[in-house]
């Protein structure tokens, strides 16, 4: 009979169901509370896919324009395991866009200049969460948002070319150009990467929102059967919030992919999730009475 039920309702019917037609809920629960998680869980997987790979398609854009703006504005260079020399220009500044979302921060290539006197005159292109690294003569110096809250020297880092040469470009060439840093950058990104971390965040927080709403929404709908007097066993009951959570659960994703594309906030976004959860819950709550009529 279970492997019946299991065969009749698929994942996507139930998504369907669980959407549309509440009266399927009994039916569906039948199937048990584990496969109620494993529908969620699958569920919160294929909702975290759509949202990783929104997310990647838009890293690809920034890391393509950022590519694109260096090769544009980043003169011809030289750098060794000792120095760093711009040809035909003592100073570059590379504030963008395109540069905070790819490289996390402001780049400055300011050869004559001295350690102090890089901080105190490019101190100012650290914003938020953004930083500014200065390349000088033969040291570089990054300015983090933590020397813009206090000044101290904790928020500032600093290294020499020579272990960052060896480490990024590798030792089989004694000087490296322009050339050579632009098709490091190409060759080096790893848009898997990207997706699969992206995946993982989304896909733990999908799963904290909805075990949130789960542990909210599950003890009130409880608390209402008892009062009202309805039997119904909690595994039962727990299937039936985890059911109803679908819709809850697409609408968050909708906001967030949304939200990036048209740039703006909803403040009260999960007051809605969980009201939509809750109107599910009273609905079923509702099919009940009137079954025992």
């Amino acid at each position: 009979m279970w492997l019946k039920l299991e065969n009749k309702i698929g994942f996507f019917k139930k998504v369907w169901y669980s959407i549309t037609n509440i009266k399927k809920y009994d039916e569906m629960t039948k199937q048990g509370l584990f496969s109620a998680i494993k529908y969620a869980m699958l569920l919160l997987a294929m909702l975290g896919i759509i949202m990783a790979g929104f997310e990647t398609f838009e890293q690809i854009k920034a890391v393509n324009k950022s590519i694109s703006y260096l090769e544009q504005n980043l003169p011809e260079f030289t750098i060794n395991k000792q120095e760093i020399n711009l040809q035909n220009e003592d100073t570059v500044i590379l504030e963008s866009e395109e540069m905070e979302k790819f490289f996390g921060c402001n780049i400055v290539i300011a050869q004559n200049l001295e350690e102090n006197e890089a901080i105190e005159q490019y101190a100012n292109m650290v914003k938020g969460e953004y930083s500014c690294l200065v390349f000088l003569k033969n040291e570089y110096v990054l300015i983090t948002p933590k020397y813009s809250q206090d000044g101290g020297e904790n928020g500032i880092l600093k290294g020499e070319y020579s272990n960052e040469v060896s480490k990024y470009l590798g030792d089989s060439k004694e000087e490296y150009n322009k050339e050579d840093v632009m098709n490091y950058l190409k060759e080096n990104i790893s848009y898997t990467y990207y997706f699969v971390i992206d995946f993982v965040i989304y896909f733990l927080t999908l799963i904290i929102l909805y075990v949130f709403f789960l542990f909210v929404v599950a003890l009130s709908y409880v608390l209402a059967l008892k009062m009202t007097k309805i039997k119904t066993p909690v595994k039962q009951a727990i299937s039936e919030v985890l059911y109803a959570e679908t819709l809850s659960m697409i609408v968050y994703v909708m906001y967030i992919l949304l939200s990036y594309i048209l740039k703006f906030k909803f403040s009260f976004i999960y007051g809605i999730n969980l009201l939509i959860v809750y109107i599910y819950m009273m609905i079923v709550i509702r099919g009940k009475k009137n079954a025992k009529k």
